[in-house]
């Protein structure tokens, strides 16, 4: 038998709530205004979390909406250098 995070389990055994190898378990969070971005995302980078309308927009005008960054998993001010592009150095 071994023990993983406190629990004993038999060898061969897989945990219930173990996201399969490569995949991030992701939890959900909090959006008072239902735009799928997380209160707490929004007020990092001084979105309004009350207005659904934020997700729509492009903070850093590079051609991607907030919310399609934040789904990307991009920071919502990262340098994409041309509109929707990947900066190379």
């Amino acid at each position: 038998m071994t023990q993983r995070l406190g629990r004993v389990f038999k060898p061969g055994a897989v945990a219930a709530r173990t996201p399969a190898p490569g995949r991030l378990k992701r939890c959900q969070a909090y959006s008072a205004d239902g735009d799928l971005i997380p209160d707490r995302i929004e007020q990092h980078y001084n979105l309004n979390p009350g207005w659904a309308g934020d997700a729509r927009h492009d903070r850093d005008n590079n051609g991607l909406s907030n919310l399609t960054q934040y789904q990307l998993g991009i920071a919502l001010d990262a340098d994409l250098g041309k509109r929707g592009q990947w900066a190379t150095a």
